[in-house]
């Protein structure tokens, strides 16, 4: 079966220079895509200074999908992180904390979901440090994270977020053979997404295994006007069927 697959910072759904809000326009864009699976980064899930008091529940609502959220920043007013949803099942999930000091709260959200053909997939929604050393740590992380499932799991794993790395460590951890990544398939390099009015870094990317590449596209925001400083990556995946039965350890929610 085909895989729709996108990631997208959001911007807590507001103008990066502006104080316009851009929430229900980001909606609307990801319903006109009609997308299996979204990966989003700085999501808030809970602001009662935001019309949308849930963020995450706002967006799932308006596209029929259900969803997981992991908080990672929380202050006295709001809190926010990653988020994934999906049009399929989401049968297990957890949240896990990668932050590495107290002034940048990260975490990955991880999610299996059960697609019609009777495959799972592992879905990774990840937004990294700005700081190198940090971030190398937390791409180390992931991939740990990963490997302690490979022989318990047969179905395709996607790492999809905002790595924050210019510097392509990433691809040091997540590489061929065993990885991909989209922009790399696609188009020879990682796709350019930040700034989105001038797009010149990047940032968003979409690795995966155990799957295969159809498409993959940088995807501006045309007649939806300014939503993000970031602009989507979209991909679209086969994924085979199910062969045998797949042996999936317990998750944990936060």
């Amino acid at each position: 079966m085909d895989l729709s697959v996108m990631t997208f910072n959001i911007h807590k759904g507001r103008h990066a220079l502006l104080s316009r809000k851009t929430l229900s326009k980001v909606r609307d864009f990801l319903a006109a895509h009609s997308v299996d699976v979204v990966f989003l980064q700085e999501v808030i899930g809970a602001d009662p200074g935001e019309d949308h008091y849930d963020q995450v529940k706002y967006l799932a609502d308006g596209l029929s999908s259900q969803f997981c959220y992991g908080k990672n920043l929380v202050t006295e007013a709001y809190h926010h992180g990653n988020a994934i949803l999906s049009r399929y099942p989401i049968v297990d999930w957890r949240n896990e904390d990668l932050s590495t000091n107290r002034y940048e709260r990260r975490g990955v959200l991880e999610a299996t979901i059960q697609l019609p053909n009777q495959k799972k997939i592992k879905a990774f929604c990840c937004h990294l440090n700005l700081l190198r050393g940090s971030r190398r740590t937390q791409i180390e992380r992931i991939s740990r994270i990963i490997d302690d499932q490979v022989a318990h799991f047969d179905g395709p794993f996607f790492v999809a977020g905002d790595f924050n790395d210019w510097l392509k460590d990433a691809g040091r951890v997540f590489h061929e053979p065993i990885w991909k990544e989209a922009g790399i398939v696609s188009e020879k390099k990682h796709f350019l997404t930040y700034p989105s009015w001038l797009p010149s870094i990047a940032l968003d990317r979409i690795y995966y295994r155990s799957a295969e590449l159809m498409h993959a596209e940088i995807t501006d925001f045309g007649r939806f006007g300014y939503l993000s400083d970031h602009l989507p990556v979209l991909a679209r995946f086969r994924v085979s069927s199910a062969s045998a039965p797949v042996v999936i350890e317990s998750g944990r929610s936060e």
